[in-house]
């Protein structure tokens, strides 16, 4: 064999030993990359804002004698793929469970009432989240619920669930951080409920900052 055809050879395997390093390491930059952003999807995207972003906690506070709470919209307004109506004492229970839950849902949490909040979450929610034992009473506004999907199941407790989907948007005013000490007073932000429907009544079991869709 002529030397030519020898270093041909050599230079072949060099190649693709060369190649092969490349696509190794390519893969491994990739399968990084991957983990890296599994990391940041679970990351929490709302983290707590430092203790002086809020006012001061009140738990005697009656925030119904507060003029300029009281001169907000604290009606909570109920939609189903965009539109709807502002549910009232009155018409509440025109419009179904789910109104019927977040109607007493924020009123339990404008008046302090963390018992009753607890009650509507469900055991998986309160053993995974981060819930409050109590808060003050909230000057929560600017309420905003919307069905943004019709639905789904799921298991819970060995039982198949019926699951709802809204996105949830309200403002607190002179946010104190009892209830929630992620976001600012007066800010909006978005969050997506998943309410489960277990033994007759409805649950909160999920509040998540990203739209996840359910199956």
């Amino acid at each position: 064999m002529s030397a030519n055809k020898e270093n041909e050879k050599r230079i072949v395997k060099r190649i693709l030993v060369i190649s092969g390093i490349v696509l190794l390491a390519l893969c491994l930059l990739v399968g990084a990359l991957v983990l890296v952003s599994m990391l940041l999807e679970e990351e929490d995207l709302t983290p707590a804002l430092p203790p002086e972003a809020f006012f001061s906690a009140d738990y005697s506070e009656n925030i119904f004698e507060d003029p300029a709470y009281m001169s907000m919209n604290r009606a909570v307004y109920f939609k189903q793929y965009g539109s709807g109506e502002q549910l009232t004492e009155e018409n509440y229970l025109d419009y179904g469970e789910c109104a019927e839950f977040f109607y007493h849902y924020f009123d339990n949490v404008i008046r302090g009432d963390y018992n009753a909040y607890h009650q509507m979450l469900t055991e998986s929610f309160l053993e995974s989240e981060d819930v409050p034992d109590r808060f003050t009473m909230q000057m929560i506004y600017d309420i905003e619920v919307d069905q943004v999907q019709s639905g789904g199941s799921a298991e819970y407790q060995g039982e198949t669930v019926n699951v709802y989907f809204f996105e949830v948007k309200y403002k607190i005013y002179r946010n104190n951080g009892t209830f929630r000490n992620d976001v600012a007073s007066n800010q909006s932000t978005t969050q997506y409920y998943h309410l489960y429907s277990y033994q007759g009544e409805l649950y909160l079991n999920a509040v998540q900052d990203k739209w996840v869709v359910l199956e």
